[in-house]
């Protein structure tokens, strides 16, 4: 049962995100578990808060501002015409400074706070999923070619969420900027976003290897 609360003003919240890190020989288990699998982008995290006015307020997840990137007339144009009245707040990577020849000014959407007004406590990860389709998903976008995310618009995306052969994807995803895959519990439900460790126990990541980590 959801325990949804008034969001009426700014409240800087932290967005859901894996502590745990795991090889890719327990994909499998992951997804026997009944598990979804989504793209780890490697960008920087991003916090989008749009007000009642549809202007941004964008924020790390250090609670910081961005220092590289404020948000374009393009990066902002997908939220100007979000329904009602209230407060969103969305979790997204930010694609911009972190590859060299990479994607600039682009928002991968995966999660949702708050949705017009109400915090989002108590809600599942699977329906909050439903709604973020409900609100950007008109019909007729397109799947980048390997599954990785729907194309919103240019410099917007919208996660995937897989449910099954978690190995083949983690070595089908394999452009510069993919870091490997987060796989999270469909029925888990959203806590306090009051902490950075808040709902950090119901997913966990599992990267390639590089020089600077082993999984």
């Amino acid at each position: 049962m959801s325990d949804y609360r008034e969001y009426n003003k700014f409240e800087y919240l932290y967005p859901p995100r894996p502590d745990k890190s795991i090889t890719p020989e327990l994909l499998g288990f992951y997804n026997k578990r009944g598990y979804y699998a989504t793209l780890k982008a490697n960008g920087t995290n991003n916090i989008i808060a749009v007000g009642p006015d549809r202007i941004l307020k964008c924020m790390t997840r250090h609670k910081e501002d961005h220092k590289l990137w404020v948000p374009t007339e393009n990066s902002s144009k997908i939220f100007q015409n979000l329904p009602g009245k209230g407060w969103y707040v969305f979790t997204a990577e930010l694609m911009h400074s972190k590859v060299k020849n990479g994607p600039k000014d682009t928002n991968y959407i995966h999660d949702i706070l708050v949705n017009d007004g109400k915090y989002l406590l108590g809600s599942t990860y699977i329906e909050r999923q439903n709604m973020l389709k409900d609100i950007f998903i008109k019909g007729n976008e397109e799947q980048d070619s390997k599954g990785r995310f729907i194309i919103l618009n240019n410099n917007t995306w919208l996660a995937i969420n897989h449910t099954s052969d978690f190995k083949r994807l983690f070595e089908q995803f394999d452009n510069e900027y993919d870091e490997g895959l987060v796989l999270k519990n469909p029925n888990a439900k959203l806590e306090l976003c009051s902490r950075e460790t808040s709902n950090s126990n119901w997913q966990v990541k599992c990267r390639k290897a590089t020089k600077n980590y082993g999984f």
